[in-house]
């Protein structure tokens, strides 16, 4: 049976290392295939060895566990699903890490971002437990539902620029988003990009120490005194907001 895929959707395919570390090799999984895009991928620790991608991969789902590790390998990695990353997990170029599930959870993790691009582009609510991890560059691209950063991180950029479509980003209350730069770039006619806090009145902080740009933000309970004062254009002030200087000229 040539070009027959006798697989069956939707199981947990978990790496075994049992020939080399090359994602693609079925030998490495104990499915007897390499995951298909329905499938979830477990990487346990205490593996012989750990995966390292060998071309763009879609998957439903991620776990990899705390001592385990995986290796994008300068290949993007589209996760359709929920992620738990407890274990380490390297870029070595510009590699994109597409989040559409509900759920991203860092907690623990050993990031080594290189120069690589980080993008919530879900379809609904989402969650990003960063956990206080380093990355390069972060974007949020979900139009559709909120999108929650919890538990602050280091980054290159932030960044917003989905033109007239409705962004809602929630930053944890008393967390600290550290950023190079910081672009929130919404519309000039209406205020299509909310920053909130998870805790209203209770601020997030914000520290820049690059370039800021925002407009058509609306914004709340953020403290960007720790790092350059933003200076918003076409923008509402909702409150609360140290080191934000709207309105000026």
């Amino acid at each position: 049976n040539t070009n027959w895929s006798f697989t069956v959707s939707g199981l947990t395919d978990v790496w075994t290392g049992a020939s080399n570390t090359t994602w693609g090799v079925a030998a490495n999984w104990d499915l007897g295939h390499s995951p298909i895009v329905s499938d979830n991928v477990r990487v346990p620790a205490a593996a012989p060895r750990y995966p390292s991608l060998d071309g763009p991969r879609t998957i439903n789902g991620l776990i990899v566990e705390t001592g385990a590790s995986l290796n994008l390998n300068g290949y993007d990695l589209t996760i359709n699903g929920d992620v738990t990353v407890a274990g380490a997990l390297t870029a070595t170029g510009t590699e994109v890490l597409w989040l559409k599930g509900q759920l991203t959870d860092f907690t623990g993790a050993a990031l080594t971002p290189a120069n690589s691009l980080m993008v919530f582009v879900g379809s609904g609510i989402q969650t990003g437990r960063l956990a206080g991890c380093t990355i390069w560059n972060l974007r949020v691209r979900n139009t559709s539902a909120p999108v929650t950063l919890t538990g602050g991180c280091t980054a290159r950029e932030i960044r917003c620029d989905e033109g007239t479509n409705p962004v809602s980003v929630r930053f944890a209350a008393g967390a600290t988003y550290t950023t190079r730069d910081f672009v929130m770039a919404g519309s000039t006619a209406v205020t299509n990009i909310m920053m909130r806090s998870t805790s209203s009145g209770a601020r997030w902080n914000l520290r820049v120490t690059g370039y800021a740009a925002v407009s058509g933000a609306d914004v709340q309970d953020s403290d960007a005194g720790f790092g350059k004062a933003i200076y918003p254009l076409y923008s509402k002030d909702s409150g609360n907001n140290p080191n934000w200087i709207f309105g000026a000229a």
